[in-house]
């Protein structure tokens, strides 16, 4: 019965503001029309019989409704932080959720969830020293979000990597990964990780361009200068060669996931360890254009230096969509220049020649 004079009070809630609202305009329009009368003791009508309607609800409903209860029944989707954060932190508040119809609750539920995330931004800060800002425009993030985080002794601005409380697996792998790969000047370090109210955050220096950019702004005719191709190359071949030494595959190489330092040599870092799994384990992450035909279940270093090899072709200026390793090696030994020769060692998964020719990182 509750329910179904719930329904009853919407509609006639419905009815007269559709009321008031059509006495409003027709007004507006003319302020003599000989209709508003009649309108206007309409909607007297069917604000008296909202207010029935009301009184029929209210006769009815438990007067010790839990806020809880409340909400379920107005249909306001609540999560247990919510209600936490508003019964500890805002009396007030709790209790106007007691009386409040569905739009108010959404509204204070909002203005909740704005209070809360301050509140987490400030305990960082004290506790684990960077104060959380503003989300970074970055496209992909399925499992976590990336945040600028500044630190609180030096202001130093870094990136916070949060992954969300479903994601904690996902979150534990990436910071193993870092602790097993260690220090590498071409590879991203993580300068602190820790979990606060179930979700996991990864701190890690901020980088001011990707390699990624660079082909946004070199775009056909124009192509990345084939020294910074080179440059990159080399880098990160270097970075994977060190990776594969520890065992763990970064399995997600591509122009995206290299990020170039703000200094004149434009030092590049492989980035986004949140795909590096151990060698021989299932994949967890992979962007399936840069393996161009090689098909993997599995994480296998043939697989970076697949990935790597075509990242390399595309800053060459060549397209790789629908292109094979094969196909791609042979379009390379066009090319007279050693950015090329190092994309053909890549794609043939020549480390050998790799180990020989790639200089370590400065």
């Amino acid at each position: 019965m509750s329910q179904s004079l719930e329904e009853l009070f919407k509609q006639r809630d419905a009815d007269a503001a559709a009321a008031n609202r059509a006495v409003r305009e027709a007004r507006d329009a003319n302020p003599d029309d000989p209709r508003l009368p009649d309108m206007e003791r309409d909607a007297d009508r069917a604000g008296a019989a909202r207010d029935a309607a009301l009184a029929a609800l209210q006769a009815v409903r438990p007067v010790d409704e839990s806020i809880r209860d409340r909400l379920r029944r107005l249909n306001v989707r609540v999560t247990t932080r919510d209600l936490n954060f508003l019964i500890d932190k805002d009396v007030a508040a709790y209790g106007e959720l007691r009386h409040a119809n569905r739009n108010e609750a959404e509204r204070i539920l909002t203005k909740a969830r704005s209070q809360f995330i301050t509140t987490d931004r400030f305990y960082i800060g004290e506790t684990h020293g960077f104060i959380l800002d503003g989300v970074l425009p970055v496209a992909g993030q399925a499992k976590s979000w990336l945040f600028y985080a500044y630190g609180t002794g030096d202001g130093v601005v870094r990136v916070a990597k949060r992954y969300s409380v479903a994601a904690q697996e996902d979150y534990e792998r990436e910071v193993k990964a870092a602790e097993t790969i260690g220090q590498h000047a071409s590879i991203v370090q993580v300068e602190a990780s820790f979990r606060h109210n179930g979700f996991g955050y990864i701190i890690m220096p901020f980088f001011p361009r990707s390699a990624s950019d660079l082909l946004s702004v070199c775009k056909p005719p124009a192509t990345v200068p084939r020294s910074i191709t080179r440059s990159i190359g080399e880098a990160v071949a270097n970075a994977l060669l060190f990776m594969h030494e520890k065992n763990i595959c970064h399995c997600d190489v591509k122009p995206a996931n290299i990020m170039l330092t703000d200094h004149r040599e434009m030092l590049p870092v492989l980035v986004d360890l949140g795909s590096a799994v151990r060698s021989g384990d299932a994949l967890v992450e992979q962007t399936v254009s840069f393996a161009l035909d090689f098909q993997t279940p599995h994480a296998v270093p043939e697989l970076d230096w697949t990935c790597l090899g075509s990242t390399i072709c595309m800053l060459l200026g060549l397209e790789i969509q629908d292109a094979t390793r094969r196909s791609m090696v042979n379009m390379l030994r066009f090319i007279q220049d050693p950015a090329a020769h190092l994309a053909i060692n890549c794609l043939e998964n020549n480390v050998a020649r790799l180990r020989q020719n790639v200089a370590p990182p400065p």
